[in-house]
């Protein structure tokens, strides 16, 4: 592979044919002369200049950020996407990942509010309980809000990607509380199971049962059971509503950190369906098992959207190409050949690394022929930019000049 090295704009990459007759010490000699041309044939219009080695700096009168690099591995391109309008959404309650958010929020403190009332009123346990979860859900929430809002804020210079990671690493947190819910739940359940098909367990089995600090007591009156049983019927309403409006959100947005937070509200959906089913079954049939049962199905389907929303922002974190799957790599690369449709170039590769909602691109183009200019190359390269920004999640865009 012949890799163009020079740094005059205006000579044919047939230049890098040259450079490899040449060999090392010509390939010198022909950076040294381009470098010395202070402007060149076809230059742009608005462009400063300032060479420096095998690097220069492009200075633009657009809000943009553009820089240029030759080197024996290529000539690059990249832009940051500080100045898109459309990637920021960060107006507080206008971006709808925080607004939902708050709305799962308030809606936890009212209803651990509520649920705290009923339980004092009812004499029920397992809705006083529910409220100290609903309690615990806050930190979730809180969590959630944090990483949403840093996750929106511009690319800086010591940030040249975004903060996209702080999202990623806000969905580890969050799936982990959520695997952390499922396995205590599970393990609460197990060992109740137990007790219900063995009379005589040894007092060291009842000790592990309360390791997993996940109980649900229900009260054996039936008028208070039936009182707990509203309360808990809406709060499946709206849980489930939550749940629904969150993962929309999440999947408008690719908010990994909103889909954990919505298996948080589906969470609590589940555990009162298994707490309807249980004071129901208990009341008209004096069915006691349903509850360990219900809670042991519950909390597989918990720990799982807990392991699975947490392996793929630890892979995201690790620098893996995480949720960017063949799928989404062909989309890309289809919209990339789109652009370069009469541009003399045609797309080499694409690389997608995801970060939290965002993403960053690495696009790298080959000439269609040898004479195919810098020129060209840079007037194609910023027709790509200003087309694939449009894209609000892409905080980043490398373009790179490959010559065979």
């Amino acid at each position: 592979m012949n890799v163009l090295t020079v740094g005059l704009r205006s000579k044919p990459l047939g230049l890098a044919s040259q450079a490899q007759r040449l060999g090392f010490r010509g390939l010198w000699t022909l950076n040294r002369l381009a470098n010395s041309q202070k402007t060149g044939p076809g230059g742009h219009e608005g462009h400063q200049h300032s060479h420096s080695g095998r690097e220069h700096e492009h200075s633009h009168s657009e809000s943009h950020s553009h820089s240029h690099s030759h080197s024996l591995l290529g000539h690059s391109h990249s832009h940051s996407a500080a100045d898109n309008v459309l990637l920021q959404e960060s107006g507080g309650l206008r971006n709808p990942a925080i607004r939902i958010t708050w709305i799962g929020l308030l809606t936890n403190l009212g209803m651990a509010v509520g649920k705290g009332i009923g339980g004092v009123m009812f004499h029920s346990q397992a809705l006083l309980a529910d409220s100290v979860h609903a309690l615990s859900d806050l930190v979730a929430d809180f969590m959630t809000l944090a990483t949403v809002t840093v996750s929106k804020r511009s690319p800086t210079e010591m940030f040249p990607y975004g903060f996209g990671k702080v999202e990623t690493l806000g969905t580890v947190g969050v799936s982990g509380l959520l695997l952390l819910a499922g396995v205590s739940m599970g393990w609460n359940g197990l060992f109740t199971m137990l007790f219900h098909c063995f009379d005589n367990l040894p007092s060291w089995v009842e000790m592990l049962a309360n390791v997993g600090g996940h109980h649900h007591h229900h009260a054996t009156d039936g008028a208070t059971n039936l009182n707990a049983m509203w309360l808990a019927l809406g709060s499946i309403g709206i849980k489930e509503w939550l749940y629904h409006a969150t993962m929309r959100v999440a999947n408008r947005t690719g908010s990994t950190v909103l889909v954990a937070n919505a298996w948080h509200h589906r969470v609590d959906s589940l555990v009162s369906v298994v707490a309807v089913a249980t004071i129901g079954g208990g009341y008209l049939f004096g069915i006691q098992w349903l509850d360990p049962l219900g809670g042991l199905i519950v909390s597989s389907i918990i720990a799982h959207a807990g392991y699975t929303t947490a392996k793929t922002a630890t892979i995201e974190l690790a620098g893996g190409k995480g949720r960017m799957d063949a799928e989404r790599h062909a989309e890309e690369a289809e919209k990339v050949r789109a652009l370069l449709q009469g541009s003399g170039f045609e797309l080499s590769k694409v690389e997608l690394m995801p970060s939290g909602a965002n993403y960053s691109s690495i696009v790298q183009l080959a000439p269609m022929s040898a004479e195919r200019t810098l020129q060209d190359f840079d007037r194609t390269a910023h027709h790509l930019k200003h087309q694939l920004y449009a894209d609000s999640s892409l905080k980043r865009l490398d373009i790179t000049l490959r010559h065979e």
